[in-house]
């Protein structure tokens, strides 16, 4: 009688099953890894989204700003034509403007400061307190703390009266819109640096135009913009010469 081994197809079936288990062990490790990859490819996509719309926020507040110091608008028409205001600024009751001579009007500027360092966005460095803002303070989460609060910077369009709509009623960039709890996420603050127009000493950076004697300053703009995600910031800093001296 011939007899049959069963040995050979059960090691067959062993092998087969083991086989079968790496595969499928295999196919979840790729179906894993390409799920994290396009969670990671979607994060990394929204992250350079938030900032780029941030910078795009920091930008128009630069713009923004460079039309505050000004007082007038692209067209050349007054930003305020209200009785008291200078450009874009209200004169009266001791509020914040925007110096246009060195002499008694940069006086009057920084007393109408009350001692603060800033005020509705303006700066001024007032050589006996040295108020100018310093580098990086950003960076200092107590000083954004302070620097961010009621009263001290300028918003988006809250001087020069910008409009965040078009004409087909579209909304612009939501970081610049007052947000619902109140607060905001887009700020500028202006620096206003007397130069000393009768001697090239001090000019602030290379390739900087010389201010005109009748506006002898230099405006330098820092706008700071958080944008929806955590840890997105975008600072931009501008140095701005509205009236540039002629040289004659």
């Amino acid at each position: 009688m011939t007899r049959h081994s069963l040995r050979p197809t059960q090691s067959q079936r062993g092998i087969s099953l083991i086989v079968v288990m790496v595969m499928l062990l295999l196919g979840t490790i790729l179906v894993l890894s390409a799920s994290r990859t396009n969670w990671l490819n979607e994060s990394l996509v929204g992250n350079e989204s938030d900032y780029q719309r941030a910078y795009t926020a920091a930008e128009a507040l630069i713009g923004d700003a460079e039309t505050d110091i000004r007082g007038t608008l692209l067209g050349g028409a007054l930003c305020r034509t209200d009785a008291g205001f200078d450009g874009c600024r209200d004169r009266g009751n001791s509020l914040p403007f925007f110096p246009s001579t060195k002499t008694y009007d940069l006086d009057d500027a920084v007393a109408n400061l009350a001692g603060a360092q800033c005020r509705n966005g303006i700066c001024i460095s007032d050589p006996a307190t040295d108020l100018a803002l310093g580098a990086n303070w950003w960076n200092d989460a107590a000083r954004v703390t302070a620097m961010t609060a009621a009263g001290v910077p300028a918003n988006y369009g809250q001087y020069t009266r910008a409009n965040l709509s078009d004409s087909t009623g579209q909304t612009g960039n939501p970081l610049l819109r007052q947000r619902a709890d109140g607060n905001f996420a887009a700020w500028y603050w202006v620096e206003v640096l007397p130069y000393n127009t009768d001697s090239a000493v001090g000019v602030p950076v290379a390739g900087v135009p010389i201010p005109a004697d009748s506006q002898p300053f230099v405006y330098r703009i820092t706008a700071m913009v958080n944008g929806l995600k955590p840890g997105t910031r975008v600072v931009l800093r501008s140095l701005f010469v509205p009236n540039v001296s002629t040289g004659s």
